[in-house]
């Protein structure tokens, strides 16, 4: 916050939803901002086309420059702020011997490959699908400790989150 407040250039690497709404931060307070991306479109991840070139267009009308299929080597600025993302700690469960593939496996009541170990949140794999949003983390917390209290609760909530960047509230489900 502080770098920022100081203005300048400011460089952003990745353009995922951190990324893009650190950008949208840093240009309402007035910094000139660069978005470095290495893959072919914002939020590739996550996105389909047509959105991700919505947000480019939304970014680039406020005076943020995108460079796609970038690196960040070389570049010049105040600030670099790097939001690429996590790769999930699981380590711990892969020594305890649970199944895990980006992520630890877990089913709908949050149940890893061993009946009494449990995982939720950002490092949690359910149905091929790993979510790093605070909604998904606090909401399968929930459903998780219900089964633990021994009232089974499901956790099938449909994947979403939402994004404030420029004024627009984006929501993605």
């Amino acid at each position: 916050r502080r770098a920022l407040l100081r203005g300048g250039h400011v460089l952003v690497v990745g353009g995922g939803w951190i990324g893009l709404e650190t950008a949208a931060a840093a240009r309402k307070i007035g910094c000139r901002v660069t978005i470095v991306e290495a893959a072919d479109r914002l939020c590739a991840r996550v996105l389909p086309d047509s959105i991700a070139r919505y947000l480019a267009d939304l970014h680039g009308r406020h005076g943020i420059e995108i460079r796609l299929t970038a690196s960040a080597e070389g570049a010049e600025a105040d600030t670099v702020v790097v939001g690429i993302g996590i790769q999930p700690n699981s380590e711990l469960a892969e020594a305890a011997g649970l199944a895990t593939s980006d992520g630890i496996v877990v089913d709908e009541f949050g149940v890893t490959s061993d009946p009494d170990i449990y995982a939720v949140g950002d490092v949690a794999n359910l149905r091929g699908l790993r979510l790093e949003s605070w909604a998904n983390a606090q909401n399968q917390a929930i459903a998780a400790a219900k089964s633990l209290l021994g009232r089974p609760t499901p956790y099938r909530e449909v994947p979403w989150f939402w994004s404030d960047q420029h004024g627009v509230n984006i929501q993605v489900l």
